[in-house]
Order: C-alpha cells, then sequence, then structure tokens
C-alpha cells in the first residue's frame, strides 16, 4: 500500500527557514517603505502593522488552505501538512498548527500598535530605561521577550523531534497532524513465517502377500 512519509529533520528546517526569510524580507521592505528615512506618522506605523499582520496571516493560513496544504518553503521542499484523522477538516489542523507559527507573531505586531502607534518607536529604543515611561518599557519587555523566546521555543521543539521515532515533533502532535513528503511511498508489509519443528511418526507398514502367489 502507498503510505505518506514523515518528513525528516532538514526538510523541516530548510521549509522553516524559507519561510521565516521570506516573512522577514517582506517586513523590512515594509519598514523601509512606510518608516525608514521619514518622520513618524501614527498612520504610517498602523499601516506597517496592519500590512505586516495581513501577510503573516495570508502566508501561513490562508494560502496553505488554498493550494497544496503547504507554505512556499514547504512546496519548495516538496513537503506538506496533512492530519492524522481523516474525519476531521484538515483546515482545522492548519490553523492550530500556525497559532504558533503565525498568531504568535500577530500577537507581538498587536503589542507594538497597542504601546508605540502613537510614539516614535526609534526614539523610544535610543533613549535609555530610566527616561522612558512605565508603559514604554513594559511594552519593549512583552516585545522583546516574545521574540527571544519565539527561537527558543523552536530550538526546543526541533531538539524534542529529533528524539522522536516517529519523527513528530511538538506542534505536530497538538494539532493532530504530520509534516509528510508530497509523494506517497510504496510500504510492504511482509508476513513473517516461522517454521515449527515436529516429530515424524513412522507408520508400521503390513504386507499381503496374494494366494496366487503362495
Amino acid at each position: 500500500m502507498y503510505f505518506y512519509k514523515n518528513s525528516n529533520f532538514w526538510f523541516r528546517l530548510l521549509a522553516n527557514v524559507i519561510d521565516f526569510v521570506i516573512n522577514f524580507a517582506f517586513v523590512i521592505l515594509m519598514y523601509v517603505l512606510i518608516l525608514f528615512k521619514k518622520e513618524f506618522s501614527t498612520p504610517g506605523f498602523v499601516a506597517f502593522g496592519i500590512t505586516s499582520i495581513i501577510f503573516i496571516f495570508t502566508y501561513y493560513v490562508v494560502f496553505p488552505i488554498l493550494t497544496v496544504s503547504a507554505t512556499i518553503g514547504q512546496y519548495v521542499c516538496k513537503i506538506k501538512m496533512i492530519t492524522n484523522n481523516k474525519e476531521l477538516i484538515l483546515n482545522r489542523d492548519i490553523l492550530k498548527r500556525n497559532i504558533f507559527g503565525a498568531f504568535y507573531w500577530i500577537v507581538i505586531f498587536l503589542i507594538m500598535l497597542s504601546f508605540f502607534s502613537n510614539k516614535d518607536l526609534k526614539e523610544i529604543i535610543a533613549r535609555k530605561n530610566e527616561e522612558n515611561t512605565t508603559l514604554d518599557n513594559i511594552g519593549i519587555a512583552l516585545v522583546s521577550g516574545l521574540s527571544g523566546n519565539w527561537f527558543t521555543i523552536v530550538f526546543l521543539n526541533y531538539v524534542l523531534f529529533l528524539f522522536s521515532k516517529k519523527k513528530l515533533a511538538v506542534l505536530d502532535k497538538l494539532s493532530n497532524s504530520r509534516i509528510v513528503y508530497t509523494k506517497k511511498v510504496l510500504i510492504t508489509k511482509n508476513d513473517e513465517q516461522i517454521l515449527i519443528p515436529t516429530k515424524v511418526i513412522e507408520r508400521e507398514i503390513i504386507y499381503i502377500r496374494n494366494k496366487n502367489e503362495e
């Protein structure tokens, strides 16, 4: 029978790196076009945050649902997401998986919009903590803390994946889904035949003579 085989470590890592680079490049591009070397404005900062949120949500959620259940990085590496339970809709599992991948960063941008939408973020970062307000310091701590924890969580997720015999990460188990190669592989099940020695009982042979032969 043909089955989907779980992707190995390197394909998953490469796909995640590609996805991260694409999203990071887009955010940097929007920052350069909207905010870089320009006077701070609340509409510009809000436009930067909302544009980044829409792109991340579209990339990690809308695109996989509408296409082949894969992000661009996964599509390049020829891997995709599938659900372990055929009775459930794959779209639900995609949403579960990307609570961390997409919504985590969306929360960070929402925090930035909440704390810094009416202030020049570059000036806040340049100032010392003593010169900032309590709310400014809380916002900076939340954004920097969540950003740093994301890399830590990703690292631990891959460490647990390496020690998993079934090649399943924490996100796979939580979302009831798997990352597999797009092409199915043929797996044959060989039934083991066990030979059991038996004792052979010799039968007694009785010879019957014909009377004509006597």
